[in-house]
Formats: C-alpha cells, structure tokens, sequence
C-alpha cells in the first residue's frame, strides 16, 4: 500500500496544497501528520483538509501544536458530514486499513492550544494496540532518540549568559544578535518514546521538528530512499517549504517492510547540512 505524508504545512493559502495533491496522485492513502495551518481559524483549517478530501483517497488527519482544538472538532465534525473518506484521526487515534493498523498521537506534550500527549491519554490507546500487528504510527510529535541523525534532531540557539534556549524561527535572530551560540539537541518526546517501546512498534511518521528532516532505523542508522526495512522512523520534512514523502508497505514472509522516497516540490531541499 501506498501513502502520500505530509506534515507542517503551516499553511493559511492553497498554493503549496496544490502542489502536495499533485504529487500525490498515485498512491493509495493520504496522511497529514499535523501543522496544517498557521493561523488556525474556520476558514483556514477548511480550505486546508477540504483540498485533500476533494482527491476522493482516504485521507488520515491529525492536528499538531498549531490548531486550536474547538476549531479543530468543529470543521473535522463538518468535512466527515460531507466526505466518506475524510477520517479525524485525532478522534479514535486506531484505526484498521486492511491488514495495517494506523495509529495517531495528535498534538504535542506542550501544545497550548488542546492537543497535548499526556502519559493517561497514552496509556488508554497502549492497552489497544499492544496486541495488534503491522503497526505504523503517524505522530505529530517524534519520539525522544539520542543520536544527530535522529528525526527529533533540532537546531537551536544558547544563552551565552545564562544558558537559556531560543529555537525555532528565532533561531537566526538569536544568534545575530551575538548574545547566542548555535547549539543541537533531540527535542522529541519521552513519552511518546515509551510509548513506541512498549507498544512494538517498528514504523514512526513524525514531524514538529522542521530540519529533523530523514529516515533512520531506531539505532539512529540512516535509511536511504527506496530501500525496504522492518524499521523505518522517518520525518517527511516541512511542507511549507515543499518537502514531503511517499511511503510504500510490502509483507515480507509475515512481517511488514517499508520503504519511502522524498518529493521536493520546490526544487530545493532545505535545511540541508544540519544534520
């Protein structure tokens, strides 16, 4: 089967959905893992998921740290209403698709806006998917990992006075300022780590992490494109700036393999060098 991700869209227009949705033509299930807008009102957030439940695919959805969550529940209670094949992934967070289980884990341990992985919320959807098999977990948020290869591994900025940190879009402006220092760190989530432990599960589909951009097997090794493996964690890249990713699954013998390639709509890749 085939999947079209995408994650961080941080979008408020359509033109960069458009190019997403041609690029995505040919595969089986659509999945956005999070970030879908910038500013999160009605209007933006609709315009946004309604682009891809016009493709007439499947499509998975998950909020990130972005969407407000009464806003989020009022348009996704609307596009399920006027689409069969739109699914809120936030809602039941498991799901069955052939001979796969999807999960979802929206939001983020600090989201501010009503998405937020708290370990009772976890707990609950470990007890479902514990017995299960073929796993493949989309996840706004990555789990914590421990090495620079790792698709949680994020740029920052240091306090050269007091050690605090700036990332993010401030990053640059920190530094130039000449009061920071560039530093690096895994900024996933722990909790989303256990989870990932106790639960088996072998394939991970994150973003957040805007230059966390790659694939890697859970030992931080590097997974190139194309490849089929039983481990796969990858992070699509932000589709703001035109990154995003084909995921395919086979059955091998009993056990699952996966393999991805990247697409790059506007031509450059971005972030590239950090890592």
């Amino acid at each position: 089967m085939k999947f079209g991700l995408f994650t961080d869209n941080h979008s408020s227009k359509v033109e960069i959905e458009e190019l997403l949705i041609n690029s995505f033509r040919d595969v089986d299930v659509i999945v956005s893992i999070g970030d879908n807008v910038e500013h999160s009102t009605k209007e933006n957030l609709w315009q946004v998921l309604r682009s891809f439940c016009e493709i007439g695919k499947p499509f998975y959805a998950i909020p990130g740290n972005y969407e407000t969550k009464d806003i989020w529940d009022g348009v996704c209670e609307q596009l399920s209403k006027r689409y069969s094949n739109f699914v809120n992934a936030a809602e039941k967070q498991v799901y069955q698709l052939n001979d796969l289980n999807l999960i979802f884990i929206p939001g983020t341990e600090d989201a501010r806006r009503g998405f937020t992985v708290n370990k009772k919320d976890l707990e609950k959807v470990l007890k479902q998917v514990k017995p299960l098999t073929n796993k493949l977990l989309f996840t706004h948020e990555p789990p914590k990992q421990d090495y620079s290869t790792g698709t949680d591994f994020s740029v920052q900025a240091i306090s050269i006075i007091d050690g605090s940190v700036v990332y993010g879009r401030h990053t640059k402006e920190a530094i130039d300022s000449g009061y920071y220092r560039l530093g690096a760190t895994n900024q996933g989530s722990e909790l989303i780590r256990s989870f990932v432990e106790l639960a088996g599960i072998n394939f991970v589909f994150s973003g957040h992490i805007h230059e966390g951009i790659g694939a890697v097997d859970n030992l931080g090794r590097k997974i190139e494109e194309n490849t089929f493996t039983e481990v796969l964690y990858l992070n699509p890249g932000p589709a703001k700036n035109g990154l995003n990713a084909i995921m395919e699954t086979k059955n091998v013998d009993g056990k699952l393999q996966a393999k991805y390639s990247r697409n790059l709509l506007l031509g450059r890749t971005f972030y590239e060098g950090l890592k």
